[in-house]
């Protein structure tokens, strides 16, 4: 079974961006590498005799039909942007999801 180290965790925080105590990460480190451990059980199961799965055929893509004048779908960035509730010229403005700098490096 893997284990994952109090610094495994330190880092793995780090790239999510999340601040945790010495005491979080101690105890992620037991969680984490329990999950861990069922995956590797899951990599062990023999899937040979089962059939693929649909996913295994890509993606499913719609027709790419040219719209008409009229088109229910044929709608101008003008149109949408004004049935925003708070446009802010080109753009639509929506409520912020993230605290800080947004996660930007």
């Amino acid at each position: 079974m893997s284990t994952l180290s109090q610094n495994d965790v330190s880092h793995l925080a780090h790239l999510a961006r999340l601040a945790l105590t010495d005491e979080e990460q101690q105890r992620f480190a037991g969680q984490l590498s329990t999950v861990v451990g069922y995956i590797d059980q899951l990599t062990q199961v023999d899937t040979q005799a089962l059939p693929a799965l649909a996913t295994s055929r890509g993606a499913v893509l719609a027709a790419d039909i040219p719209r008409t004048p009229g088109d229910p779908a044929d709608i101008s960035s003008e149109q949408l942007l004004a049935s925003s509730p708070r446009p802010q010229g080109r753009f639509f403005t929506v409520r912020a999801v993230l605290d800080g700098d947004g996660g930007s490096s």
